[in-house]
């Protein structure tokens, strides 16, 4: 579904270059937006459908990973494709390319999909999975909700999941106007950060999943790395504030490591707290969390950014990360789906 919507987005975005077809482009980003639970949703349940039980969060954070990949091209591809000028046939023949070259990668991962990718693999993974599959054959879409609703620690995870990730994308989406207010010359210092910040959330997710793959310390993950992105996000500003290169890079590249972690812990522990429930169920959830939030969050940083400066708006970001891990002092660490491998185990 989310692979068919974007086809068809991308498509219809062919032909919206012209100012009197605005109205086509809301329309067809509308549908973009749809796609976006369906796919943000993925990578915890093709993870544990295919992956045996010792390889699930790594793979869960691979799929998480590519998606960040994905909007770091996004975010500078069109720049590079579509020219900054006032000449309006540039512009127009390079939305074109870019609408093009979208249209024709999104149709050929459609037909990928439709084509070659399997629902699932004909024996489970795991035990956990098999068990997983058996009760959810008898378990309709309205049960499962209620289970998830009703399941306090994985509402705790949600406003976990989604203050922490309103915090990360707002820095990434105010990112270069916080990098102007140091450096009214700027240049290249948001190209680098962005760069850098980028390349550590790829290195950051891996490492999460290996982590979490080896100890399934979710909890202790969660606090270790939420206070260490607290940190970062002061040693960002302090670094702005000295106009040194090096640590502005060191500064950049720990930013986004640390306050990565959400992703993979977020998506893993949820399918472990809410089991059997279908992990694409509970990704939305999460999505839908860190989505709103995010959308509601921007707002409030670009208003203090503009009334009260950087270093108040950063303050206030620690203050909501320290929301977030104080909501997740109360999680208990009800690990479901390893009980059920343990039971397995056991009864072996």
């Amino acid at each position: 579904m989310g692979a068919t919507l974007n086809a068809f987005s991308c498509i219809g975005k062919c032909f919206t270059i012209n100012p009197q077809r605005f109205w086509l482009v809301l329309v067809c980003q509308l549908i973009s937006s749809l796609s976006v639970p369906f796919i943000q949703s993925i990578p915890a349940h093709v993870a544990r459908i295919w992956f045996p039980k010792e390889q699930v969060s790594r793979a869960t954070s691979i799929g998480i990973l590519a998606m960040f990949i994905g909007v770091s091209l996004g975010s500078i591809l069109p720049s590079l494709i579509v020219p900054l000028n006032s000449n309006k046939i540039a512009i127009a023949c390079g939305l074109s390319k870019l609408m093009i070259g979208e249209a024709i990668i999104a149709t050929i991962l459609f037909l990928l999909i439709v084509v070659w990718f399997e629902e699932k693999p004909k024996h489970p993974p795991s035990y956990s999975q098999l068990k997983a599959d058996s009760m959810r054959a008898s378990t309709s879409l309205s049960s499962s909700l209620k289970l998830i609703l009703s399941n306090k620690c994985f509402v705790l995870l949600l406003i976990y999941f989604g203050l922490s990730g309103a915090v990360f994308n707002s820095l990434l989406i105010l990112l270069n106007e916080i990098i102007f207010r140091f450096y009214k010359n700027a240049g290249q210092y948001p190209g680098i950060s962005g760069l850098t910040i980028g390349i550590s959330v790829v290195i950051g997710t891996y490492f999460y999943g290996f982590v979490l793959d080896k100890t399934k310390m979710y909890k202790k993950v969660i606090f270790i790395f939420g206070l260490l992105s607290i940190l970062s996000l002061f040693s960002f500003e302090f670094v702005l504030s000295h106009q040194n290169m090096s640590l502005f890079v060191i500064a950049s590249a720990l930013l986004g490591f640390f306050s990565s972690a959400f992703g993979s812990v977020g998506f893993n522990f949820g399918a472990e707290l809410t089991y059997p429930v279908s992990e694409g169920v509970t990704g939305g959830f999460l999505v839908l969390s860190a989505q709103t939030m995010s959308a509601v969050y921007s707002l409030i940083c670009s208003f203090s950014l503009n009334h009260y400066g950087v270093t108040t708006t950063l303050i206030m970001s620690a203050i909501v990360i320290s929301v977030a891990l104080f909501a997740a002092i109360f999680i208990k660490s009800n690990l479901r789906r390893q009980e059920a491998e343990n039971e397995c185990l056991l009864a072996d």
